[in-house]
């Protein structure tokens, strides 16, 4: 049987490990389980309610003195969840090929090329191409090929004149998203 720590200690390790990253927490779990001769990992595990690998990974970077992970990096670049633009070989070409028909503006000019059609609309339409995408998915196209929504807006302008009676003239314009 192991000698386990005093409840106050216990607590205030609790404590300390919820306010901590992954990494950190993984290293000080490994250096309080280093401190016991036999059972560290088990009682460490049991008391922070974390994985023994989460441990044993702790310890492997202590063994392995040059990290492969900067100081200021929990986890190595790359993990994660890859996006919809990079899961979808030819998603580009057949957006291009929907909006391309419904395209007006300066095409050399940043920022002035538009479509007429709405970011539902396109989703729909690459849906039934084989590409299910959200609005989102969409937008993030519209920004990659710089385009953005035709869009009318009215701004009102009075003519105040004393000899005439007021009016409103509206004049549309065009506004991008």
């Amino acid at each position: 049987m192991i000698a386990k720590y005093p409840a106050p200690v216990e607590q205030a390790m609790r404590l300390t490990f919820a306010t901590l990253n992954e990494r950190q927490r993984r290293l000080l779990a490994a250096t309080e389980a280093l401190k016991f001769p036999r059972g560290g990992i088990a009682y460490i595990a049991q008391l922070l309610d974390c994985h023994r690998r989460t441990i044993e990974r702790g310890l492997n970077e202590f063994r392995v003195s040059n990290s492969s992970l900067p100081p200021d990096r929990a986890r190595k670049r790359g993990g994660g969840r890859r996006t919809r633009l990079t899961i979808f070989p030819g998603i580009h070409k057949a957006f291009l090929d929907i909006v391309d028909p419904h395209n007006a503006g300066d095409p050399g000019e940043d920022g002035v090329l538009w479509t007429n059609l709405s970011r539902p609309q396109i989703a729909e339409e690459l849906g039934r191409r084989g590409f299910r995408v959200s609005v989102a998915i969409v937008s993030q196209l519209l920004a990659r090929h710089r385009l953005g929504r035709r869009k009318a807006i009215q701004t009102q302008s009075t003519d105040d004149k004393s000899d005439q009676p007021k009016t409103d003239t509206l004049s549309w314009s065009l506004e991008q998203l």
